[in-house]
């Protein structure tokens, strides 16, 4: 392979001759360099909070403990959430990466392989993508499309839909939808929020794909193009519709409880509801995630939101589950781990995250509609056999 110095596009071509019969066939192939400095200038101060992984990637990113005072002497913070903190560094004209789109956006799976001309009945496919002339990109090798250089990056991953952004222009990376729904769909965007500027992004930066080389050149790009005088977002994203969509009007339990509080809303949905618009009929305490221990699920329709703490006592990759009829959603540290949405029979859905040591603020989202109904929320990971989530503090 040849030694680079920046992520370049390659034709790999085989001929094979042998008495007189020739044939040939040739592959584009991309080329990346080990490059774990971001080379910035030493004014430039790049933190992450949240993501620790990268610290041991790019050698130079400072780190910041989760909920801390963000100092003005950061130019550019890499998180997956947005804590009150972070917002309020956005509102003084901070710039953020944000790693996770969803609470943020609504999103939806979907895949690297283009969709029938119809669409795939089970998964949310894209009829491919497009990648709009910004200097976002300038460093990443590509032909205004994801070719396979992208493939670890945005197959499986979710997309971001934006049909109900007032204000809205154009993303960095366009997924198309088909034409059945031809819907507004992205998987990298920029905003103006306050005086700072966020640019959000669904690709595949968790630690695993991390390892990839070419997912540390886009990020390194990413960050190399979010630190510069060249980010100046056009669409504006208000700091209300911000805090609104990450939950921050939406009180904690207590951590001392050793329960998990529940929220019971009336109502008739074929999908989940928007938990932070509608009231709660009533709300109360249950010590183990079950319909049972929950008055009132033997109504048709209704909806919970059930909130606590879970302590994890080793690092490492957790794997989690949620068997639900009809919908449910599990969320961690707002991140969205299991998504088991829809109006649906008994069925099972799991997704990865990975935690360190400590608490952990767990969200489970329902609604039953109709018909049968279940919910069971289990998880399993390092040294932890698949059991059901107790809250902190545990008897």
């Amino acid at each position: 392979m040849p030694d680079v110095k920046e992520g370049q596009k390659f034709n790999f071509r085989l001929i094979l001759d042998s008495k007189g019969v020739k044939t040939e066939n040739d592959w584009n192939i991309w080329i990346f360099p080990k490059q774990d400095n971001l080379e910035l200038p030493d004014t430039t101060h790049i933190a992450q909070q949240g993501l620790d992984y990268l610290s041991e990637i790019y050698s130079n990113l400072w780190n910041i403990k989760q909920d801390a005072k963000l100092s003005t002497k950061i130019n550019l913070l890499i998180t997956p959430t947005i804590s009150k903190s972070v917002l309020d560094y956005l509102k003084h004209g901070g710039r953020v990466i944000l790693t996770s789109a969803w609470p943020l956006f609504k999103t939806e799976i979907s895949t690297f392989e283009p969709a029938w001309w119809k669409g795939d009945p089970v998964r949310d496919a894209s009829a491919g993508t497009v990648i709009y002339d910004t200097p976002a990109l300038q460093e990443f090798p590509h032909e205004d499309w994801c070719n396979l250089q992208f493939l670890e990056l945005i197959d499986n991953r979710y997309v971001m839909l934006l049909d109900d952004i007032a204000g809205f222009k154009k993303p960095i990376i366009r997924a198309i939808d088909t034409y059945t729904t031809s819907r507004q769909k992205a998987y990298l965007t920029e905003w103006r929020v306050g005086a700072g500027a966020l640019l959000v992004s669904s690709l595949n930066f968790e630690q695993e794909a991390m390892q990839l080389p070419e997912a540390r050149w886009l990020l390194r790009s990413l960050i190399r193009y979010a630190a510069g005088n060249e980010f100046t977002p056009e669409s504006e994203l208000p700091l209300v519709f911000v805090a609104k969509q990450m939950g921050h009007n939406i009180k904690r339990p207590a951590i001392n409880t050793a329960r998990f509080k529940y929220y019971f809303y009336e109502g008739f949905w074929s999908v989940l509801p928007d938990f932070s618009d509608i009231a709660p009929a009533d709300s109360g305490y249950i010590a183990k995630i079950a319909l049972e221990n929950i008055p009132s699920t033997d109504e048709e329709n209704y909806a919970l939101l059930i909130q606590g703490y879970f302590k994890i006592e080793q690092e490492g990759a957790y794997k989690f589950y949620t068997a639900s009829n009809d919908g449910s959603m599990l969320v961690i540290d707002h991140l969205k781990v299991v998504d088991n949405n829809g109006s649906h029979g008994l069925l099972e859905k799991s997704g990865n995250i990975y935690l360190k040591p400590g608490l952990h603020f767990l969200e489970v989202r329902y609604f039953q509609r109709g018909g049968g109904q279940g919910l069971k929320v289990t998880y399993e990971g390092p040294a932890v056999k698949r059991r059901e989530i107790k809250p902190f503090p545990s008897n």
